[in-house]
Protein backbone atom coordinates (compact mmCIF):
# COMPACT_ATOMS: atom_id res chain seq x y z
CA UNK A 1 0.00 0.00 0.00
CA UNK A 2 2.81 2.39 0.94
CA UNK A 3 4.69 1.44 -2.23
CA UNK A 4 1.64 2.25 -4.38
CA UNK A 5 1.21 5.58 -2.57
CA UNK A 6 4.86 6.53 -3.12
CA UNK A 7 4.62 5.59 -6.79
CA UNK A 8 1.48 7.71 -7.13
CA UNK A 9 3.24 10.66 -5.46
CA UNK A 10 6.20 10.27 -7.80
CA UNK A 11 3.89 10.24 -10.83
CA UNK A 12 2.02 13.29 -9.55
CA UNK A 13 5.32 15.13 -9.00
CA UNK A 14 6.45 14.31 -12.54
CA UNK A 15 3.18 15.56 -14.02
CA UNK A 16 3.38 18.79 -12.04
CA UNK A 17 6.98 19.30 -13.16
CA UNK A 18 5.95 18.73 -16.79
CA UNK A 19 3.10 21.23 -16.46
CA UNK A 20 5.48 23.80 -15.01
CA UNK A 21 7.92 23.29 -17.87
CA UNK A 22 5.13 23.63 -20.42
CA UNK A 23 3.89 26.76 -18.64
CA UNK A 24 7.39 28.29 -18.72
CA UNK A 25 7.72 27.44 -22.39
CA UNK A 26 4.42 29.15 -23.09
CA UNK A 27 5.33 32.22 -21.04
CA UNK A 28 8.85 32.63 -22.42
CA UNK A 29 8.07 33.73 -25.93
CA UNK A 30 10.95 34.56 -28.24
CA UNK A 31 11.06 37.65 -30.45
CA UNK A 32 13.61 38.34 -33.16
CA UNK A 33 15.23 41.72 -33.83
CA UNK A 34 17.45 42.27 -36.83
CA UNK A 35 20.62 44.33 -36.35
CA UNK A 36 22.42 45.61 -39.44
CA UNK A 37 25.84 47.05 -38.63
CA UNK A 38 27.85 48.79 -41.36
CA UNK A 39 31.46 47.66 -41.06
CA UNK A 40 30.76 45.53 -37.98
CA UNK A 41 32.21 48.12 -35.60
CA UNK A 42 29.49 47.96 -32.94
CA UNK A 43 28.93 44.24 -32.52
CA UNK A 44 30.07 44.32 -28.88
CA UNK A 45 27.64 47.14 -28.08
CA UNK A 46 24.64 45.26 -29.44
CA UNK A 47 25.73 42.08 -27.67
CA UNK A 48 25.94 44.10 -24.46
CA UNK A 49 22.51 45.70 -25.01
CA UNK A 50 20.69 42.43 -25.67
CA UNK A 51 22.38 40.79 -22.68
CA UNK A 52 21.09 43.71 -20.63
CA UNK A 53 17.54 42.85 -21.70
CA UNK A 54 18.05 39.19 -20.75
CA UNK A 55 19.09 40.12 -17.21
CA UNK A 56 16.57 42.93 -16.63
CA UNK A 57 13.40 41.57 -15.03
CA UNK A 58 11.60 44.90 -15.47
CA UNK A 59 11.61 44.79 -19.27
CA UNK A 60 9.82 41.93 -21.05
CA UNK A 61 10.30 39.51 -18.11
CA UNK A 62 8.68 36.52 -19.85
CA UNK A 63 9.94 37.19 -23.36
CA UNK A 64 13.40 36.56 -24.77
CA UNK A 65 14.51 39.08 -27.35
CA UNK A 66 16.96 37.45 -29.73
CA UNK A 67 19.40 39.50 -31.78
CA UNK A 68 19.91 38.52 -35.43
CA UNK A 69 23.15 40.36 -36.12
CA UNK A 70 24.30 41.08 -39.67
CA UNK A 71 27.40 42.96 -40.84
CA UNK A 72 27.22 44.82 -44.16
CA UNK A 73 29.53 46.68 -46.50
CA UNK A 74 28.55 49.57 -48.77
CA UNK A 75 27.42 47.49 -51.76
CA UNK A 76 23.70 48.01 -52.50
CA UNK A 77 23.24 44.35 -53.49
CA UNK A 78 24.67 43.22 -50.13
CA UNK A 79 22.37 45.56 -48.23
CA UNK A 80 19.24 44.42 -50.13
CA UNK A 81 20.11 40.74 -49.66
CA UNK A 82 20.69 41.27 -45.94
CA UNK A 83 17.29 42.90 -45.45
CA UNK A 84 15.51 40.18 -47.45
CA UNK A 85 17.27 37.50 -45.39
CA UNK A 86 16.09 39.12 -42.15
CA UNK A 87 12.53 39.31 -43.47
CA UNK A 88 12.66 35.61 -44.27
CA UNK A 89 13.84 34.94 -40.69
CA UNK A 90 10.71 36.64 -39.37
CA UNK A 91 11.88 39.74 -37.46
CA UNK A 92 9.68 42.16 -35.51
CA UNK A 93 11.91 45.16 -36.27
CA UNK A 94 15.31 46.07 -37.69
CA UNK A 95 17.97 48.32 -36.16
CA UNK A 96 20.27 49.68 -38.86
CA UNK A 97 23.53 51.16 -37.62
CA UNK A 98 24.78 52.71 -40.85
CA UNK A 99 25.12 56.01 -42.75
CA UNK A 100 21.99 57.71 -43.98
CA UNK A 101 22.17 56.43 -47.55
CA UNK A 102 22.39 52.79 -46.35
CA UNK A 103 19.63 53.39 -43.81
CA UNK A 104 17.39 54.71 -46.58
CA UNK A 105 17.83 51.52 -48.60
CA UNK A 106 17.06 49.30 -45.60
CA UNK A 107 13.98 51.33 -44.62
CA UNK A 108 12.66 51.43 -48.19
CA UNK A 109 12.54 47.63 -48.31
CA UNK A 110 11.52 46.89 -44.71
CA UNK A 111 8.85 49.59 -44.43
CA UNK A 112 7.12 48.27 -47.55
CA UNK A 113 6.54 45.09 -45.54
CA UNK A 114 5.47 47.14 -42.49
CA UNK A 115 8.61 46.16 -40.57
CA UNK A 116 9.63 49.06 -38.26
CA UNK A 117 13.20 50.33 -38.60
CA UNK A 118 15.26 52.16 -35.97
CA UNK A 119 18.19 54.35 -37.05
CA UNK A 120 20.58 55.14 -34.16
CA UNK A 121 22.98 57.36 -36.13
CA UNK A 122 21.43 58.32 -39.49
CA UNK A 123 20.63 62.04 -39.54
CA UNK A 124 19.79 63.02 -43.13
CA UNK A 125 16.61 65.16 -42.95
CA UNK A 126 15.47 63.70 -46.27
CA UNK A 127 15.01 60.31 -44.58
CA UNK A 128 11.85 61.50 -42.86
CA UNK A 129 9.30 60.92 -45.60
CA UNK A 130 6.11 59.46 -44.12
CA UNK A 131 4.79 58.39 -47.53
CA UNK A 132 7.86 56.36 -48.46
CA UNK A 133 9.24 55.41 -45.02
CA UNK A 134 6.29 55.56 -42.60
CA UNK A 135 7.85 53.19 -40.02
CA UNK A 136 11.28 54.78 -39.46
CA UNK A 137 12.33 55.94 -35.97
CA UNK A 138 15.42 58.14 -35.65
CA UNK A 139 17.37 58.17 -32.38
CA UNK A 140 19.61 61.09 -33.38
CA UNK A 141 18.30 64.59 -34.24
CA UNK A 142 18.26 65.27 -37.97
CA UNK A 143 20.91 67.44 -39.60
CA UNK A 144 18.64 70.48 -39.71
CA UNK A 145 19.32 70.85 -35.99
CA UNK A 146 23.04 70.20 -36.41
CA UNK A 147 23.19 72.85 -39.14
CA UNK A 148 21.62 75.30 -36.70
CA UNK A 149 24.25 74.40 -34.10
CA UNK A 150 27.07 74.77 -36.64
CA UNK A 151 25.74 78.13 -37.85
CA UNK A 152 25.57 79.43 -34.28
CA UNK A 153 29.10 78.14 -33.64
CA UNK A 154 30.42 80.00 -36.70
CA UNK A 155 28.65 83.16 -35.57
CA UNK A 156 29.96 82.73 -32.01
CA UNK A 157 33.55 83.00 -33.26
CA UNK A 158 32.68 85.64 -35.88
CA UNK A 159 33.58 83.21 -38.67
CA UNK A 160 31.36 84.73 -41.35
CA UNK A 161 33.77 83.90 -44.19
CA UNK A 162 34.48 80.18 -44.64
CA UNK A 163 34.58 77.25 -47.06
CA UNK A 164 32.64 73.98 -47.07
CA UNK A 165 34.01 70.55 -47.98
CA UNK A 166 31.73 67.49 -48.04
CA UNK A 167 31.60 63.90 -49.21
CA UNK A 168 29.57 63.49 -52.38
CA UNK A 169 26.75 61.43 -50.87
CA UNK A 170 23.44 62.00 -49.09
CA UNK A 171 25.01 62.64 -45.72
CA UNK A 172 27.62 65.01 -47.08
CA UNK A 173 25.35 66.99 -49.39
CA UNK A 174 22.32 67.31 -47.12
CA UNK A 175 24.14 67.50 -43.79
CA UNK A 176 25.23 71.13 -43.99
CA UNK A 177 22.53 72.49 -46.31
CA UNK A 178 21.22 74.46 -43.35
CA UNK A 179 24.60 76.18 -42.97
CA UNK A 180 24.38 77.29 -46.59
CA UNK A 181 20.88 78.67 -45.99
CA UNK A 182 22.08 80.52 -42.89
CA UNK A 183 24.98 82.01 -44.86
CA UNK A 184 22.58 83.24 -47.51
CA UNK A 185 20.18 84.64 -44.93
CA UNK A 186 22.86 86.50 -42.95
CA UNK A 187 24.90 87.56 -45.99
CA UNK A 188 27.92 85.50 -44.97
CA UNK A 189 30.58 84.69 -47.55
CA UNK A 190 31.10 81.03 -48.46
CA UNK A 191 34.34 81.24 -50.42
CA UNK A 192 34.02 77.81 -52.06
CA UNK A 193 32.03 74.59 -51.72
CA UNK A 194 33.88 71.40 -52.65
CA UNK A 195 32.72 67.77 -52.81
CA UNK A 196 34.64 64.51 -53.09
CA UNK A 197 33.67 60.92 -53.87
CA UNK A 198 34.60 58.42 -51.17
CA UNK A 199 36.01 55.20 -52.65
CA UNK A 200 35.45 51.78 -51.08
CA UNK A 201 39.11 51.81 -50.07
CA UNK A 202 39.37 55.17 -48.30
CA UNK A 203 43.16 55.03 -48.37
CA UNK A 204 42.95 55.68 -52.14
CA UNK A 205 41.00 58.92 -51.67
CA UNK A 206 42.68 61.79 -53.51
CA UNK A 207 41.53 65.33 -52.73
CA UNK A 208 44.52 67.18 -54.15
CA UNK A 209 42.33 69.25 -56.46
CA UNK A 210 39.93 70.20 -53.65
CA UNK A 211 42.84 71.09 -51.32
CA UNK A 212 44.34 73.31 -53.99
CA UNK A 213 41.02 75.12 -54.42
CA UNK A 214 40.73 75.64 -50.65
CA UNK A 215 44.30 76.91 -50.48
CA UNK A 216 43.80 79.33 -53.36
CA UNK A 217 40.50 80.57 -51.90
CA UNK A 218 42.52 81.86 -48.92
CA UNK A 219 39.89 80.47 -46.56
CA UNK A 220 40.92 80.26 -42.94
CA UNK A 221 37.82 78.46 -41.68
CA UNK A 222 36.79 75.06 -43.13
CA UNK A 223 33.55 73.17 -42.46
CA UNK A 224 34.08 69.46 -43.19
CA UNK A 225 31.10 67.10 -43.42
CA UNK A 226 31.93 63.44 -44.07
CA UNK A 227 32.54 60.15 -42.32
CA UNK A 228 35.50 59.92 -39.97
CA UNK A 229 37.65 57.64 -42.13
CA UNK A 230 37.34 59.97 -45.14
CA UNK A 231 37.93 63.01 -42.91
CA UNK A 232 41.16 61.51 -41.61
CA UNK A 233 42.48 61.16 -45.15
CA UNK A 234 41.29 64.66 -46.14
CA UNK A 235 43.06 66.25 -43.19
CA UNK A 236 46.24 64.28 -43.85
CA UNK A 237 46.35 65.75 -47.35
CA UNK A 238 45.32 69.20 -46.11
CA UNK A 239 48.44 69.27 -43.94
CA UNK A 240 50.61 69.09 -47.09
CA UNK A 241 49.03 72.35 -48.28
CA UNK A 242 49.70 74.03 -44.94
CA UNK A 243 46.02 74.61 -44.21
CA UNK A 244 45.95 72.79 -40.87
CA UNK A 245 48.55 75.10 -39.32
CA UNK A 246 48.12 77.89 -36.79
CA UNK A 247 45.69 80.48 -38.09
CA UNK A 248 43.24 77.91 -39.50
CA UNK A 249 40.22 76.22 -37.98
CA UNK A 250 38.47 73.01 -39.06
CA UNK A 251 34.88 72.43 -37.95
CA UNK A 252 33.62 68.85 -38.29
CA UNK A 253 30.23 67.18 -37.89
CA UNK A 254 28.89 64.10 -36.12
CA UNK A 255 30.17 61.84 -38.89
CA UNK A 256 33.61 62.48 -37.37
CA UNK A 257 32.85 63.15 -33.71
CA UNK A 258 30.49 60.19 -33.37
CA UNK A 259 33.03 57.59 -34.52
CA UNK A 260 36.34 59.42 -34.09
CA UNK A 261 38.51 56.28 -33.92
CA UNK A 262 38.08 56.02 -37.69
CA UNK A 263 40.17 59.18 -38.12
CA UNK A 264 42.98 56.68 -37.90
CA UNK A 265 42.15 53.00 -37.22
CA UNK A 266 45.63 52.58 -35.74
CA UNK A 267 44.56 55.10 -33.08
CA UNK A 268 47.67 57.23 -33.43
CA UNK A 269 46.68 60.81 -34.10
CA UNK A 270 49.01 63.24 -35.85
CA UNK A 271 49.33 66.90 -34.76
CA UNK A 272 47.36 68.10 -37.80
CA UNK A 273 44.23 66.66 -36.14
CA UNK A 274 44.82 68.72 -33.01
CA UNK A 275 42.22 71.39 -32.36
CA UNK A 276 39.40 70.03 -34.53
CA UNK A 277 36.16 71.64 -33.40
CA UNK A 278 32.97 69.62 -33.79
CA UNK A 279 29.40 68.93 -32.82
CA UNK A 280 27.59 65.80 -31.68
CA UNK A 281 24.05 65.25 -30.45
CA UNK A 282 24.29 64.97 -26.67
CA UNK A 283 24.96 61.39 -25.56
CA UNK A 284 25.91 61.87 -21.90
CA UNK A 285 22.76 63.26 -20.30
CA UNK A 286 20.87 60.02 -19.65
CA UNK A 287 20.32 58.35 -16.29
CA UNK A 288 22.05 55.21 -17.59
CA UNK A 289 25.14 57.00 -18.89
CA UNK A 290 27.39 56.30 -15.89
CA UNK A 291 26.14 52.73 -15.53
CA UNK A 292 26.62 52.01 -19.23
CA UNK A 293 30.10 53.55 -19.31
CA UNK A 294 31.32 51.65 -16.25
CA UNK A 295 29.80 48.29 -17.19
CA UNK A 296 30.80 48.41 -20.83
CA UNK A 297 34.37 49.54 -20.16
CA UNK A 298 34.80 46.80 -17.55
CA UNK A 299 33.33 44.06 -19.73
CA UNK A 300 35.38 44.88 -22.83
CA UNK A 301 38.47 46.29 -21.07
CA UNK A 302 38.01 49.66 -22.78
CA UNK A 303 38.96 53.10 -21.52
CA UNK A 304 35.85 55.14 -20.82
CA UNK A 305 36.90 58.00 -23.06
CA UNK A 306 37.46 55.50 -25.90
CA UNK A 307 33.77 54.59 -26.01
CA UNK A 308 32.45 56.60 -28.99
CA UNK A 309 29.11 58.46 -28.78
CA UNK A 310 27.66 56.15 -31.44
CA UNK A 311 28.01 53.25 -28.96
CA UNK A 312 25.59 54.90 -26.54
CA UNK A 313 23.16 55.61 -29.38
CA UNK A 314 23.32 51.92 -30.32
CA UNK A 315 22.49 50.88 -26.75
CA UNK A 316 19.59 53.33 -26.58
CA UNK A 317 18.12 52.06 -29.86
CA UNK A 318 17.79 48.60 -28.29
CA UNK A 319 16.37 50.11 -25.09
CA UNK A 320 13.74 52.14 -27.00
CA UNK A 321 12.60 49.12 -28.98
CA UNK A 322 12.46 46.89 -25.90
CA UNK A 323 10.46 49.53 -24.02
CA UNK A 324 7.97 49.74 -26.89
CA UNK A 325 7.59 45.95 -26.96
CA UNK A 326 7.18 45.86 -23.18
CA UNK A 327 4.38 48.46 -23.30
CA UNK A 328 2.83 46.63 -26.26
CA UNK A 329 2.61 43.34 -24.33
CA UNK A 330 1.59 45.05 -21.09
CA UNK A 331 -1.45 46.45 -22.91
CA UNK A 332 -2.49 42.93 -23.90
CA UNK A 333 -1.22 42.84 -27.48
CA UNK A 334 0.94 40.10 -28.92
CA UNK A 335 3.48 40.14 -31.73
CA UNK A 336 2.94 37.47 -34.37
CA UNK A 337 6.15 37.33 -36.34
CA UNK A 338 5.98 36.09 -39.91
CA UNK A 339 8.68 34.58 -42.07
CA UNK A 340 8.15 36.24 -45.42
CA UNK A 341 9.58 35.81 -48.88
CA UNK A 342 9.30 39.39 -50.06
CA UNK A 343 10.20 38.51 -53.65
CA UNK A 344 7.88 35.54 -54.10
CA UNK A 345 4.93 37.01 -52.22
CA UNK A 346 5.02 40.82 -52.54
CA UNK A 347 1.55 41.20 -51.00
CA UNK A 348 2.46 39.74 -47.61
CA UNK A 349 3.15 42.27 -44.81
CA UNK A 350 3.86 42.20 -41.07
CA UNK A 351 0.37 42.80 -39.73
CA UNK A 352 1.53 43.94 -36.28
CA UNK A 353 4.12 46.38 -37.62
CA UNK A 354 1.94 49.48 -37.80
CA UNK A 355 0.67 49.14 -34.22
CA UNK A 356 4.14 48.29 -32.93
CA UNK A 357 5.59 51.41 -34.58
CA UNK A 358 2.85 53.48 -32.95
CA UNK A 359 4.09 52.18 -29.59
CA UNK A 360 7.68 53.01 -30.58
CA UNK A 361 6.73 56.63 -31.29
CA UNK A 362 5.11 56.90 -27.86
CA UNK A 363 8.14 55.65 -25.93
CA UNK A 364 9.47 57.89 -23.18
CA UNK A 365 12.57 56.45 -21.56
CA UNK A 366 15.72 57.73 -19.88
CA UNK A 367 18.61 56.00 -21.59
CA UNK A 368 22.37 56.33 -21.76
CA UNK A 369 22.29 59.38 -24.05
CA UNK A 370 19.39 61.40 -22.65
CA UNK A 371 15.65 61.32 -21.96
CA UNK A 372 14.23 60.01 -25.22
CA UNK A 373 10.84 60.90 -26.70
CA UNK A 374 9.63 61.17 -30.26
CA UNK A 375 7.38 63.19 -32.55
CA UNK A 376 4.58 61.93 -34.76
CA UNK A 377 7.00 61.56 -37.67
CA UNK A 378 9.34 59.32 -35.66
CA UNK A 379 11.99 61.98 -35.14
CA UNK A 380 13.60 62.33 -31.72
CA UNK A 381 12.72 65.41 -29.66
CA UNK A 382 14.75 67.56 -27.22
CA UNK A 383 17.70 68.40 -29.46
CA UNK A 384 20.90 69.38 -27.72
CA UNK A 385 24.44 69.30 -29.14
CA UNK A 386 27.76 69.07 -27.38
CA UNK A 387 30.63 71.22 -28.67
CA UNK A 388 33.76 69.06 -28.84
CA UNK A 389 37.48 69.77 -29.25
CA UNK A 390 39.95 67.10 -30.40
CA UNK A 391 43.03 66.36 -28.29
CA UNK A 392 45.41 64.55 -30.65
CA UNK A 393 47.94 63.78 -27.93
CA UNK A 394 45.43 61.79 -25.85
CA UNK A 395 43.30 60.71 -28.80
CA UNK A 396 39.80 61.83 -27.92
CA UNK A 397 37.23 64.62 -28.31
CA UNK A 398 36.86 66.69 -25.17
CA UNK A 399 33.55 68.34 -24.36
CA UNK A 400 34.05 72.12 -24.16
CA UNK A 401 30.49 73.44 -24.39
CA UNK A 402 27.01 72.83 -25.71
CA UNK A 403 24.28 74.21 -27.98
CA UNK A 404 20.56 74.55 -27.32
CA UNK A 405 17.95 75.78 -29.82
CA UNK A 406 16.79 78.63 -27.60
CA UNK A 407 20.08 79.85 -26.11
CA UNK A 408 22.60 78.98 -28.82
CA UNK A 409 26.28 78.22 -28.07
CA UNK A 410 27.75 78.11 -24.58
CA UNK A 411 31.51 77.50 -24.23
CA UNK A 412 32.50 76.28 -20.75
CA UNK A 413 36.15 75.27 -21.20
CA UNK A 414 39.23 76.48 -23.04
CA UNK A 415 39.36 75.61 -26.73
CA UNK A 416 42.44 74.78 -28.79
CA UNK A 417 42.51 75.38 -32.52
CA UNK A 418 44.69 74.09 -35.37
CA UNK A 419 48.35 74.31 -34.50
CA UNK A 420 47.59 73.88 -30.81
CA UNK A 421 46.89 77.56 -30.18
CA UNK A 422 44.18 79.03 -27.96
CA UNK A 423 44.09 82.18 -30.09
CA UNK A 424 40.85 82.22 -32.06
CA UNK A 425 41.70 82.22 -35.78
CA UNK A 426 40.35 85.08 -37.83
CA UNK A 427 38.23 84.39 -40.88
CA UNK A 428 40.31 87.02 -42.68
CA UNK A 429 43.97 87.12 -43.72
CA UNK A 430 45.69 89.22 -41.06
CA UNK A 431 49.22 89.31 -42.50
CA UNK A 432 51.07 88.72 -45.75
CA UNK A 433 54.13 87.00 -44.33
CA UNK A 434 55.35 84.20 -46.60
CA UNK A 435 52.80 84.94 -49.32
CA UNK A 436 53.56 85.52 -53.01
CA UNK A 437 51.55 88.30 -54.65
CA UNK A 438 50.95 88.87 -58.35
CA UNK A 439 50.56 92.62 -58.89
CA UNK A 440 49.06 94.11 -62.01
CA UNK A 441 50.72 97.39 -63.06
CA UNK A 442 50.51 99.94 -65.84
CA UNK A 443 53.49 102.08 -66.84
CA UNK A 444 52.88 105.65 -65.73
CA UNK A 445 56.05 107.74 -65.12
CA UNK A 446 57.21 108.91 -62.66
CA UNK A 447 55.12 106.48 -60.53
CA UNK A 448 55.90 103.39 -62.59
CA UNK A 449 58.78 103.46 -65.07
CA UNK A 450 59.71 100.60 -67.41
CA UNK A 451 63.22 100.13 -68.81
CA UNK A 452 62.78 99.36 -72.51
CA UNK A 453 64.14 96.02 -73.72
CA UNK A 454 64.62 94.73 -70.19
CA UNK A 455 62.03 91.93 -70.33
CA UNK A 456 59.52 91.15 -67.60
CA UNK A 457 61.68 90.88 -64.46
CA UNK A 458 60.77 92.94 -61.39
CA UNK A 459 64.07 94.83 -61.71
CA UNK A 460 62.87 96.24 -65.06
CA UNK A 461 60.50 98.54 -63.17
CA UNK A 462 61.22 101.59 -61.06
CA UNK A 463 59.43 104.67 -59.79
CA UNK A 464 57.64 105.85 -56.68
CA UNK A 465 55.06 103.00 -56.59
CA UNK A 466 57.71 100.35 -57.24
CA UNK A 467 59.84 101.69 -54.39
CA UNK A 468 56.80 101.56 -52.12
CA UNK A 469 56.09 97.92 -53.03
CA UNK A 470 59.73 97.00 -52.33
CA UNK A 471 59.58 98.69 -48.93
CA UNK A 472 56.29 96.98 -48.01
CA UNK A 473 57.72 93.61 -49.12
CA UNK A 474 60.62 94.00 -46.72
CA UNK A 475 58.35 95.13 -43.89
CA UNK A 476 55.56 92.54 -44.28
CA UNK A 477 57.55 89.56 -45.51
CA UNK A 478 55.89 88.83 -48.85
CA UNK A 479 57.31 88.25 -52.32
CA UNK A 480 55.82 89.56 -55.53
CA UNK A 481 55.94 89.68 -59.29
CA UNK A 482 54.64 92.34 -61.68
CA UNK A 483 52.26 91.67 -64.54
CA UNK A 484 51.43 94.43 -66.99
CA UNK A 485 47.74 95.04 -67.57
CA UNK A 486 46.20 94.95 -71.03
CA UNK A 487 45.60 98.30 -72.69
Amino acid sequence: MITRFLALCSLTHSLLLLLLLLSDAADNEELHIGVIDHGGKFRNVYEFAFDYLDTNDEILPNIRVKELYREIDSKPITISKTVLDLLSDGVSAIIVHAPSYHTEQVANIANQKQIPVIAPTATDPMLKNMKIRPYLLMISPCDVQQSNALSDLLAFYNWRHFSILTSYDQYGLHGVAGVQRAASSFNWNIKTIQHFLVPEDVSTLNVTREMRVLYQSESRIMVLNSGASAAGEVLRQAEKFGITDTGYAWVVTDGVTGDFHDLNPARTYSPYLDGLLGTIATTKDGDLYIWFTEEYSARYDTKRRDIPPFARLAFDSVLVLATALHNYYTDGWQVNEIEMDALQDPAVVFQDGEKLFDYMRKVEVNGATKFLSFGEDGGVLNAKYDILNFDAKHGYFKEVGYWLPDSGVTIEDEVYFSGGTRVVPSAFIENLEGRHLILGIDVDPPFIIYEEGCGTANDCYSGYCIALVKELSDMLGFTYEFVTTAK
